[in-house]
């Protein structure tokens, strides 16, 4: 079983495991999960940065693997209270288990199970290598960005119908723009039809040629989802409140025509400049110590994009992220694998998965996201003036330049993007009757609420015992 592969790679990976060259199976594709079974073995993967999910349990020396916790679920089952913290802060599940004896296979490994003896080996781990791009200008920087960009479009040709979530920022327009495979396209508006983003979204539909744009606006009759049926229905926890909008495209005969869909996620976490991740690394060490009591810069982001509720360290997480790497490198990594990355990927790519879709996204793409890890974190373009500069700052400079070729020039657009906030009446009515407290301490953000309230929702329906107390 393969999910989000093509019929000739799901070959090739088994080709690959039989020959056991491990390593070229994650130069295959940026986002893949699935298991592979022979008489003795069964060989089971995931992707590099953990895109595509892959739970598995062990039971009476037999092994049940799927991309649904649901699925693995059984009588007396109990939460993990370490990972329910997590994905309560993070909306997410993808590398802390949140429920005792359902295992996560970890991202970038391939993993073996032995039938005779019950029991799993891990074959091979994949390491992230930042590219050395210190010989490279800033000019050259850019086309060399701009080739493994176009490259990661090029290798995702297989399905031609697609169509694209396009927002009115500038990272979907540059894949719209690179791919004229993409002719239709879908805009959420999370602020009614009254959103800005509409007007960015046409004019970006307008100069990338699209031929079909739709446009999806979130009314109170969207979010008055139940809750049990959606648990079913993507099998788990929902981590963040964007599930109901997604699962209303996918309801409502929105994305029935496709067999591909184009998502243009994560390049604000490879960028650096997502939630907390600019500030924790410019921010001095001997601050963080003296005014935060925090050290460690993945334990200082971590505690502030949790809300200090996660219970999650690097000591945990350092088996994702070595310590040879950068503090940048490392903020980067944290976003990929624990925050920013996977809450993205869980509400999109999870619901496409379940409906049998293909994703496409370049910006996941193993090779683009060792570019980026090799990149100078000060690194900044002044666009006007078409020179560089290093401020005391991080921005998404390169994505800015590519942006203003493959646009003729176009202006950037001041974007608010797909973001449901309790500023919006709907979103506040919804969750007055949400968790406030988890373990007393207090929950501040939307989504957080929302995944309490979905854990307790978990809990009651599979006779699950919770561990947390939540109210």
């Amino acid at each position: 079983m393969f999910y989000n592969l093509s019929c000739n790679q799901s070959e090739k990976i088994i080709e690959l495991i039989d020959s056991k060259n491990y390593e070229g199976i994650f130069k295959l594709e940026s986002i893949f999960s699935g298991y592979y079974e022979t008489k003795e073995d069964v060989f089971f993967f995931r992707d590099a940065l953990g895109v595509a999910p892959l739970y598995y349990r062990i039971i009476n020396k037999n092994i049940n693997i799927s991309i649904s916790i649901t699925d693995l679920i059984v009588r007396n089952d109990k939460i993990n209270k370490q990972g329910a913290l997590s994905f309560i802060s993070f909306g997410n599940t993808r590398i802390l288990p949140l429920i005792d004896d359902i295992n996560i296979c970890p991202p970038g490994t391939i993993v073996k199970f032995n039938k005779k003896l019950g029991s799993t080996k891990l074959l091979f781990k994949y390491k992230i290598k930042p590219r050395n791009l210190n010989k490279l200008n800033n000019f050259q920087l850019l086309e060399e960005y701009k080739k493994i960009f176009l490259n990661s479009i090029s290798k995702n040709q297989i399905n031609k119908k697609k169509i694209i979530f396009l927002s009115g920022g500038i990272d979907s327009a540059c894949i719209a723009l690179s791919d004229d495979n993409i002719s239709d396209s879908l805009t959420f508006l999370p602020w009614g039809d009254t959103s800005t983003e509409k007007k960015y979204a046409e004019e970006n539909a307008k100069i990338s040629k699209i031929k079909n744009q739709k446009f999806l606006s979130v009314d109170e009759n969207m979010l008055n989802k139940n809750m049990p049926e959606l648990l079913k229905k993507y099998g788990g926890p929902l981590g963040s409140i964007h599930y109901l909008v997604i699962d209303h495209a996918f309801s409502n005969n929105f994305l029935d025509n496709y067999q591909t869909l184009c998502f243009g996620q994560n390049l604000d976490t490879l960028s650096c400049s997502a939630g907390a991740q600019g500030t924790s690394v410019i921010l001095p060490g001997f601050i963080r110590n003296i005014i935060f009591k925090e050290k460690n810069i993945v334990n200082f982001f971590l505690k502030r994009n949790s809300g200090s509720l996660s219970e999650i360290n690097y000591e945990i997480i350092s088996k994702f992220i070595d310590e040879d790497y950068s503090d940048y490198q490392k903020i980067i990594l944290s976003g990929i694998y624990i925050t920013h990355t996977p809450i993205d990927s869980e509400y999109f790519v999870l619901p496409s998965l379940i409906n049998n879709k293909k994703i496409f996204n370049p910006y996941y793409d193993l090779e683009l996201v060792e570019f980026f890890l090799g990149l100078k974190k000060k690194i900044y373009v002044d666009l006007s003036k078409n020179t560089w500069k290093f401020p005391f700052k991080i921005d998404k400079l390169l994505q800015k330049k590519l942006w203003f070729e493959l646009s003729n020039h176009r202006e950037l657009q001041p974007k608010k993007g797909f973001y449901l906030s309790k500023k919006y009446k709907p979103i506040n009515n919804l969750i007055q009757s949400f968790p406030e407290y988890v373990e007393n301490k207090p929950l501040k953000i939307e989504n957080q609420k929302f995944a309490a309230q979905s854990l307790i929702d978990l809990c009651n329906e599979y006779n699950i015992k919770n561990t947390l107390y939540i109210k």
